[in-house]
């Protein structure tokens, strides 16, 4: 504060600071909780990648409904919702055909066989939020947008497109590509074969060609060539689920069973919509994918089916007793309003399914374990790949970009933490433009290739429901204070409702402390706080394995360091290494937090002090956490 008896004074010294760069400091003052405080604070906050923040909570409740109903009352009340519908679309007929008389010819073609009055009195019913849907579905939607204007260039760039348009140079493909197309114009989604000379000046031609899914071929139109996808946009943002959806609502349907002390049998089912995109007028992704998620919300809201979708692949979870009622109102429901299936992709409910790449087992659902792993197909394309890089040492900005989105599918949906570094690597060397490959950059890929190919899958349990807070601390008093140069940690290890249910209190011996610690340091405790972390985590790993886990420490280099994945420092960062092998071989859904020094109970056991009140006392044993550390060099 300004000295106002001297005015003056002040006066000159502000006259002196004038030409000087201001400086703003924001500074927060405030009073830390007390240990206690902030151990209720934690406990009433959620893990912030806690597996039901992918729940969707029209799903939620679903599970909630089958918890509490018998198997009788959840048939009966399907049994009777398809009835109703069955009913109700025999009512509408006449004014089906009325509303459809008005649409504009190609779209009553496309729309035919689409009951769409019955489809809206079935989303009003469940509250579904787009209210215009179906009206938007009626008139077709746009292709193309507004903000490019490809009029004043389309008759140039047409006759580059079709002076530049080839034969694949495979015969088998190009025959697939052309049988596919005349499906699609006797279907009526397409129309032509149209001259070159009825064009007008202003059409704008999109090239064709064929990939091959397995023995399948798929055609590609080349928007991106032809100018209209520059044109699109879209203000709306559609949910889809993805395996991490599928995975929180197994957790909490097995979690419901376990609150209600019965055991069931899950099993499996996929639905692919047929040509989902060409059954709506004037397809566009997005209209396709919000018509999806209705039919996934009148599935789940008025049928009772534990069901999720991405984009038009639909997967199904049922107990045994169920299944076959669950498989007659889905089918009953696509058919109800008009939607075929993909005949080549049917599949009978199952404990054995694959869906978006994944197989999932829910065999041993019963012993509360549910695996996830990515099919054998696509580890063997990714190894190949990955291979086919590392012996070449070179690889392209736009392999590298194919290359990581694949990668990031494959790794983050199953398991893994470790890979981040691999990832950034691989980042890296994408946006340096690509090219030949450095040292760091092929361990990286190697590393990614033998985790696609040989890492375990992914279990989930009830477990993942559960979450676990761990405190830990580290102390090292200056030479002069501690003659004995030992070291100490603790660790206090509470429940999601805030009760402790243990803890460890250990002193460091100075030669364990140096093994631990840089070579020469007088005070490693950067060290030492990663060491409590790491030693916390093996001592309730029994209890932990599968959870998910908040550690609370109140070093901040130890944070960052855990947080990254990496440090400078040799020795933290093979604790590090360690902490993240830990969690990805226990299934373990980690987050790191800091914790006040003044707030943090753990600063107690590091001291040496033990409490009843902490829970049981384990011991942990230096010996085994600095072998578990230095295995893994």
């Amino acid at each position: 504060l300004p000295d106002m008896s001297k005015p003056d004074k002040e006066q000159k010294s502000s006259e002196a600071r004038a030409d000087l760069p201001q400086v703003v400091h924001k500074a927060v003052v405030g009073v830390p909780w007390e240990p206690h405080e902030f151990i209720e604070r934690a406990a009433r906050a959620v893990h912030p990648k806690h597996i039901m923040h992918g729940l969707p909570a029209r799903l939620k409740t679903v599970i909630d409904k089958l918890a509490t109903s018998t198997p009788g009352e959840v048939g009966q009340h399907r049994v009777a919702e398809l009835r109703k519908w069955v009913l109700r679309k025999q009512e509408l007929r006449e004014a089906e055909c009325a509303y459809k008389a008005d649409m504009p010819d190609h779209c009553s073609n496309i729309l035919r066989s689409k009951p769409l009055l019955l489809f809206q009195e079935m989303l009003s019913e469940c509250g579904f939020e787009d209210e215009d849907l179906v009206g938007d579905i009626s008139q077709g939607f746009e292709i193309k947008g507004k903000f490019l204007d490809l009029k004043s260039s389309a008759r140039q760039l047409r006759k580059g497109i079709i002076n530049s348009t080839r034969g694949s140079g495979a015969a088998k493909l190009d025959r697939a590509t052309m049988e596919a197309t005349r499906k699609e114009v006797e279907r009526k989604w397409l129309w032509g074969p149209i001259p070159e000379s009825d064009l007008s000046d202003t059409a704008i031609v999109t090239r064709r060609f064929g990939i091959w899914q397995g023995d399948k071929c798929r055609p590609i139109d080349n928007f991106k060539e032809s100018g209209i996808n520059a044109t699109t946009s879209a203000i709306d943002t559609i949910t889809v689920h993805t395996v991490d959806c599928i995975a929180s609502g197994i957790s909490y349907r097995l979690s419901t069973w376990r609150d209600s002390r019965s055991f069931l049998d899950l099993v499996a089912k996929t639905w692919d919509l047929n040509k989902a995109y060409k059954n709506l007028p004037l397809h566009s992704s997005a209209v396709d994918d919000a018509t999806s998620l209705g039919l996934w919300t009148i599935c789940t809201s008025l049928f009772w089916l534990h069901l999720n979708v991405y984009f038009d692949d639909f997967i199904g979870i049922e107990s045994v007793s169920l299944a076959r009622i669950f498989d007659l109102c889905m089918s009953g429901v696509l058919m109800l309003l008009g939607w075929d299936t993909a005949s080549d992709k049917d599949t009978t409910f199952s404990a054995l399914t694959k869906v978006l790449g994944i197989q999932i087992d829910l065999s041993e659902c019963r012993l509360n374990r549910v695996y996830f792993e990515n099919t054998r197909s696509r580890r063997d394309e990714l190894g190949e790949f990955l291979g086919t890089c590392i012996s070449k040492g070179h690889l392209t900005k736009k392999d590298g970009e194919r290359l990581r989105g694949r990668l990031q599918f494959a790794e983050a949906q199953i398991s893994g933490k470790r890979a981040g570094l691999a990832f950034g690597c691989l980042s890296k060397h994408v946006s340096n433009g690509g090219g030949a490959l450095d040292d760091r950059t092929l361990e990286a890929l190697g590393f990614l290739r033998d985790r696609v190919l040989t890492s375990p899958p992914r279990f989930i349990s009830n477990n993942l429901t559960c979450t676990w807070h761990l405190y830990v601390d580290a102390s090292h008093e200056p030479t002069t204070a501690n003659p004995g140069e030992v070291a100490g940690i603790g660790g206090i290890h509470y429940n999601q409702f805030a009760n402790p249910t243990g803890h460890f209190s250990e002193w460091i011996s100075k030669d364990d402390v140096a093994r631990l610690g840089r070579e020469g340091s007088e005070n490693p405790i950067f060290e030492l706080e990663c060491y409590a972390i790491l030693a916390g985590l093996l001592t309730w790993k029994p209890i932990i394995q599968g959870c998910s886990v908040i550690v609370f420490t109140d070093n901040d280099a130890a944070l960052m360091s855990m947080i990254r994945g990496v440090s400078k420092n040799g020795a933290g960062a093979s604790i590090v290494n360690a902490v993240r092998s830990l969690v990805d071989l226990c299934n373990i859904p980690i987050w790191f937090e800091r914790v006040n020094t003044h707030s943090n109970i753990a600063d107690r056991p590091s001291r040496g002090e033990t409490c009843d009140e902490w829970g049981s006392r384990s011991h942990v044993s230096t010996t085994d956490v600095l072998a578990f550390v230095e295995g893994l060099g």
